[in-house]
Order: structure tokens, then sequence, then C-alpha cells
């Protein structure tokens, strides 16, 4: 994209949107005028590879929050597996203390 605080024509690159007055487009060596006010500033073999690498890297983001957010959720159960032990362990002594308290 070209000048910021200027308002556009609306000519607009059919790859990746950018968006460009006449005047900027007059200087810009490599945008290549189509039709109406339709434009070319970039190939689209150079767009789709940064797509490509923009889609590995957030891939690789999500699989690692995935995997981190599995990790602790194995970590979680174990915790809880944990904890139901315990709990049936003591609810076994108690129900043994009852027993022998009933017995007397």
């Amino acid at each position: 994209m070209c000048c910021a605080n200027k308002p556009f024509k609306n000519y607009v690159c059919i790859n990746c949107l950018g968006v460009y007055h006449e005047s900027c487009m007059e200087r810009l060596k490599n945008l290549k005028l189509l039709r109406g006010y339709k434009v070319e500033c970039c190939e689209k073999e150079e767009i789709q590879s940064n797509l490509l690498r923009e889609n590995q890297t957030l891939k690789n983001i999500i699989q690692n929050e995935f995997e981190e957010e599995c990790r602790k959720l194995l970590e979680e159960n174990c915790r809880f597996k944990e904890e139901l032990e315990n709990l049936k362990e003591e609810l076994n002594l108690k129900d043994r203390k009852l027993e022998n308290v009933e017995e007397k």
C-alpha cells in the first residue's frame, strides 16, 4: 500500500489487495495496470508462498498449544486418580472403624 494519509482512487492489487493512488502507480515500477482500477503489484506465487509460510506457522502454534493443553489435562487426570484412590482408602478405613464400633 502507498501513502496512508491521502484519499485513494481505488487502484487495488488483485493478489494482495494493496491499494494505490494513481500518482503512486506511475512511480512504482512493479505495478501492472490490468482493467479498470485493478492492478498487480506482486506475483501470485509470492503471495501463496507467504500464505503457506503463515499457515505453517499458525499450524505449529496451534499444535504446540494443543499438545500443552493435552499435557495439562493428563496431569490433572493423574491428580484426580490419586485423589480418588486416597478417598477410597479413607472411605474403607472409616467403614472398618464403623464395623468395629458396631461389633462392640
